[in-house]
């Protein structure tokens, strides 16, 4: 361990604290947790560190190592301007010379406004008030080893060889070996609001915007001539920005005691470089969408009969009959096919809102606790087997679909008419089958009776 700490106050109301050290992680398995679990935060006065002596162990090498330098200055006057500059020189075993060592700093800013004679003559019933912003950029090589370097061999097509036409398979190339790897960053900028007031309430506002660079993909398909897959490259990039509110209220008067609270985020993603491949409509690009986004074929109802099956496009997934769905066309060239895919609905993996409530009440040690969750703009694909694509794969029908099917006494029904077997054309990703992910749901809740001191006084117990 190698740590520097200084500190001192001079001029009376100037106060630096200073801290600088250095830290080597070698070995397998929960090293790598440690490395980030010990990574540089205000929360941390002091983290672990390691020596050049710990390079080697008994003469033998580890296939994991990582050296780290780091440091942070805090600068505080009459701790009412705040100011803090954080950095850290990592270098991992992942990367080659050239890129072994990475840069990564941060700096914020605070101003604790409530501690000015004007704030408190305008404002007297605000108590805390302070106003704050930062930028850090970090840095990451949490990535798997499947990535790295190795070039990817396979069993490849075979080749026909003698009279006899026999078939006889090889080896071949697979994925060509990622070189030159990057740290992947994200550059994290903050702008706060922290606020308290009638010493009751508790307020904190919260906007940020986040860059996510050097992000390690895989660029888009290429031709089967070139007999191999596109390397891993460091070339994504997704931005992501939103605000996020904090909200608690608590009161104690005699025996009664209440809080309520609440969070809200709101963030809102998307892919700025991914190395897509080439599309020619801008509605099937992923490309300036978010993250996770779902394609499909946008419904515009049901085929009524043959007529209006023969006078709309043509849809190429399987043979269409009356009760099937039918797709808009969007590049109009009268066919129904990849080229008509677009995005519908919300990301399938990262909800762009979040939300809780939380609620306390206790009078006289009887009391309740309770927290609800919940989340907003989130989609899905519905394909759950019987209940949404009945018989398909040997599976029943529910109820549910049955009386919900298309039938010509049913033109608007909100399924599509049951087949037997699969069925390309109603099966696929569309906004039929679009559902809402999102959720309310309680995940706490707690009745409880808390015994007074005065109970406990003849008891060997503190509290129960």
């Amino acid at each position: 361990r190698q740590i520097i700490n200084y500190n001192r106050t001079f001029a009376e109301n100037h106060s630096v604290n200073v801290l600088a050290g250095a830290e080597r992680i070698t070995g397998k398995g929960d090293s790598f947790e440690a490395f980030r679990r010990y990574f540089i935060s205000t929360a941390i006065d002091e983290l672990f560190a390691g020596g050049q002596d710990e390079i080697n162990n008994t003469g033998k090498g580890y296939k994991e190592a990582r050296l780290n330098y780091f440091g942070r200055v805090n600068y505080s006057y009459k701790s009412k301007y705040l100011a803090e500059f954080v950095w850290r020189y990592q270098g991992s075993y992942i990367f080659d010379h050239s890129n072994q060592f990475g840069f990564f700093p941060g700096v914020s800013l605070g101003y604790v406004i409530s501690e000015e004679n004007f704030f408190k003559k305008a404002l007297p019933f605000v108590h805390f008030a302070k106003v704050r912003a930062s930028w850090g950029l970090t840095g990451t090589d949490i990535m798997p080893e499947s990535l790295m370097w190795n070039r990817k061999y396979g069993w490849a097509n075979g080749y026909i060889l003698g009279g006899e036409y026999n078939g006889a398979s090889g080896l071949g190339e697979g994925r060509l070996p990622t070189t030159n790897m990057l740290y992947e960053k994200v550059a994290k900028a903050n702008l706060g609001l922290d606020m308290s007031f009638l010493k009751s309430f508790d307020l904190t506002v919260e906007l940020f915007k986040e860059k996510r660079t050097d992000m390690l993909v895989t660029p888009g398909d290429v031709s089967a001539v070139l007999g191999a897959t596109n390397a891993f490259q460091n070339i994504g990039k997704v931005e992501n920005k939103g605000v996020e509110i904090a909200a608690n209220y608590h009161k104690e008067i005699k025996d009664f005691r209440f809080n309520v609270g609440g969070n809200f985020t709101f963030n809102r993603n998307k892919i700025i470089e991914m190395g897509e491949e080439y599309a020619p409509y801008e509605w099937m690009k992923a490309t300036g969408r978010p993250v996770g986004q779902i394609f499909g074929y946008e419904a515009i109802g049901f085929f009524k009969d043959e007529q209006d099956i023969a006078d709309s496009p043509k849809q190429n997934m399987s043979t269409v009959k009356p009760g099937d769905i039918k797709f808009r066309d969007l590049n109009g060239d009268k066919i129904i096919d990849e080229f008509d895919k677009k995005a519908i609905g919300y990301s399938s993996q990262v909800p762009e809102i979040y939300y809780s409530i939380n609620l306390g009440i206790e009078y006289k040690g009887i009391g309740i606790d309770a927290l609800v969750q919940g989340t907003g703009n989130y989609s899905a694909i519905a394909s759950t087997s019987s209940l949404f694509r009945p018989l398909t794969g040997n599976t029943s029908i529910s109820e549910y679909y049955y009386n919900n099917r298309w039938t010509p006494e049913t033109p608007n029904a909100k399924f599509p008419r049951l087949s037997q077997g699969t069925n390309a054309n109603n099966f696929n990703d569309n906004t039929v089958w679009l559902t809402n992910k999102s959720f309310l749901k309680l995940r706490h809740a707690e009745l409880y009776y808390k015994f007074s001191k005065k109970l406990l006084a003849s008891t060997p117990l503190q509290s129960a």
